[in-house]
């Protein structure tokens, strides 16, 4: 760590465009508040949107519910991120939609909530044990979801996003 408390960082050109990335987690970082990146998907198909159970584990989010995604790599924007991790964790492809709420997380994450579209709701559980298709984000709040998702349903909802 740098004597600023922040993570020591090295500026890697990706495209044309500087990009930060934290040497100890090895995963881009928002330079404004030194927090990793990470993105969430809120999935849409048939009307409804998809909630995921995570694996059990000794996290704090472990068995929780929310909605999916993961951290940013380096070199990915946040949409291709999300893109690849739905991939990886259900064996399907997204659409991807516009940005709809920002969560900041105790672990030290931004999280970022984007509208998704799915095109078959024939998933694979690789990481998770289970997944529900809710009619309404407020039906989200039914569950007991990690913080993030929790906040970014929320702020979804307050926002009065039309979701349809």
């Amino acid at each position: 760590m740098s004597s600023q408390n922040q993570p020591d960082i090295i500026r890697l050109n990706f495209h044309s465009s500087t990009l930060p990335i934290d040497l100890v987690h090895d995963s881009p970082y928002d330079p404004n508040t030194g927090r990793r990146l990470a993105v969430a998907g809120l999935i849409q198909y048939d009307g409804k949107y998809l909630l995921a159970k995570r694996l059990p584990g000794p996290k704090p989010t472990s068995g929780k519910w929310e909605f999916p995604g993961g951290k940013v790599e380096p070199g990915e924007s946040d949409r291709q991120a999300l893109i690849r991790e739905i991939q990886e964790e259900f064996s399907v492809t997204i659409k991807t939609g516009p940005h709809l709420a920002t969560s900041y997380t105790a672990s030290n994450y931004i999280i970022k909530l984007y509208r998704a579209y799915l095109n078959s709701p024939d998933l694979q559980l690789h990481v998770h044990t289970d997944h529900v298709w809710i009619r309404h984000i407020s039906n989200a709040l039914d569950y007991d979801l990690t913080p993030a998702t929790r906040d970014l349903a929320i702020t979804t909802i307050l926002k009065r996003i039309e979701l349809t």
